[in-house]
């Protein structure tokens, strides 16, 4: 029901590009650039400032753009609140998750949610933490899902799931370990990690000083999974 063309201007506007917002929406560039022209015949107004090959939102494009957001989220309510009085589920849903929850966590609870609400366009963005908080504030995705202990002001973030981290060592290996060790002996123990940005000790190390003394060795500290 939503008029098409706001989509492909926000597209286009996001992108800052007439073929990424072809490729996003699966629709040819002539096509794309038909739309945006009508859009600026209807408000007599041009929306883009073109250079070269780049192009830039005129002062009337910030002005469509800032109410294009909300015109087509109230459309999507719009849909969804119509569809209820039928108890039908409709439209569309936006995720994003970080790399160990899209693979380990999300499949079964998807396939459960496709097979109950199958009219629902469902849509799933991978990638780390940052870049799904990013997404989310963007507008790109609806409802994120990140792992760690961090906070953006800006985000509400809801504990659904809690993981462990745990320590591994070959078998054979040359350090001198036994079943557990003290958080001071674990200081000293050359750790390899995944992602430059989780080697930080404020995420590992804090949960062993809470337990007393010594910790299990084979339990570093809780790894929290949230929906933002």
């Amino acid at each position: 029901m939503s008029d098409f063309r706001l989509k492909v201007f926000q597209s286009v506007a996001k992108n800052l590009s007439f073929t990424k917002a072809s490729q996003e929406l699966f629709v040819s560039q002539p096509a794309i650039t038909k739309h945006i022209q009508e859009l600026e015949s209807t408000y007599q107004a041009r929306l883009f400032d073109r250079q070269g090959s780049k192009i830039s939102l005129t002062e009337a494009g910030k002005l469509l753009l800032e109410h294009c957001g909300r015109i087509l989220e109230d459309y999507k309510r719009l849909e969804y609140e119509m569809h209820l009085l039928h108890n039908e589920y409709t439209g569309e849903l936006r995720l994003g998750a970080s790399t160990t929850i899209a693979q380990y966590v999300l499949p079964p609870l998807l396939a459960s949610f496709i097979k109950k609400f199958p009219q629902v366009n469902l849509s799933l963005m991978n990638g780390n933490s940052r870049e799904i908080e990013a997404a989310l504030q963007e507008h790109r995705i609806d409802l994120g899902l990140v792992e760690g202990v961090f906070r953006l002001p800006n985000l509400k973030y809801t504990t659904f799931l809690e993981d462990e981290l745990v320590a591994v060592i070959r078998t054979g290996s040359k350090l001198q370990v036994g079943e557990e060790i003290t958080p001071e002996e674990l200081l000293h123990i050359p750790l390899v990690l995944r992602e430059k940005f989780l080697h930080r000790p404020a995420v590992y190390f804090p949960w062993c000083f809470v337990k007393g003394d010594r910790v299990h060795w084979m339990f570093l500290r809780g790894h929290y999974c949230n929906i933002i």
